[in-house]
């Protein structure tokens, strides 16, 4: 966390423009800070940015209504702690998988705004400053323990990664939480795995570089 604060998340209503972009990570991490057979594999294809994964049919995905659930909880999270009224319609998820109530595979997407970057690379910056800011500015119901960045790639294509080590007091749990990010076609795109049980993120983490990308 060395690299200077950009001016503009001094102001809240640059802020919460950049919030609305953020990905699925932050819906988790904030919906958590606010709560005290047969293996068969389906190839599952995502066109938008030329993506399939081998995911078993036993996983268990979370349907829209869910995801609306998880949205709106976060989304009053950050308007109460901002005195704001955005909204995160923007974002689009692909798919989010749920093993127990605190480990998570999912992944979102939503058009790059030209109009507010001049590259990926700056909202992807500006985007994880306010990320890492948001959860500070929860206080004491969520702790940062950790945060690392790093690149990597996945079937040959380069990901921005940002690890956020996380303790919930109230819950009494470490959460390992890691971002993936870059601009694929038109989108930004984001890849998310969260969990508390090891065991359950490495296979999250195998699910993830297992995955293909077109070429």
């Amino acid at each position: 966390m060395g690299q200077p604060l950009c001016p503009a998340l001094t102001k809240p209503y640059h802020c919460m423009q950049f919030i609305t972009k953020l990905p699925i990570l932050i819906l988790t991490l904030l919906c958590i800070a606010s709560c005290s057979g047969q293996d068969n594999v389906k190839e599952y294809r995502f066109p938008q940015v030329g993506w399939t994964l081998k995911i078993s049919t036993t996983e268990n995905f979370l349907d829209s209504a869910q995801f609306e659930v998880i949205s709106k909880n976060a989304t009053d999270i950050i308007n109460n702690t901002y005195n704001s009224d955005i909204n995160l319609k923007e974002l689009k998820p692909l798919f989010i998988i749920r093993q127990g109530q605190y480990n998570l595979i999912g992944s979102s997407i939503n058009l790059f705004d030209t109009s507010a970057f001049e590259s990926w690379q700056d909202s992807y910056f500006i985007s994880k400053q306010i990320l890492i800011k948001t959860i500070t500015d929860l206080g004491p119901a969520v702790k940062i323990l950790d945060t690392i960045t790093s690149i990597e790639i996945i079937d040959n294509l380069q990901f921005e990664k940002l690890y956020v080590k996380t303790f919930y007091q109230s819950l009494n749990f470490t959460m390992h939480n890691y971002w993936y990010y870059r601009k694929q076609n038109d989108y930004d795109f984001s890849i998310n795995i969260s969990y508390v049980d090891p065991e359950i993120g490495a296979h999250f983490f195998e699910i993830l570089r297992n995955s293909k990308f077109d070429k």
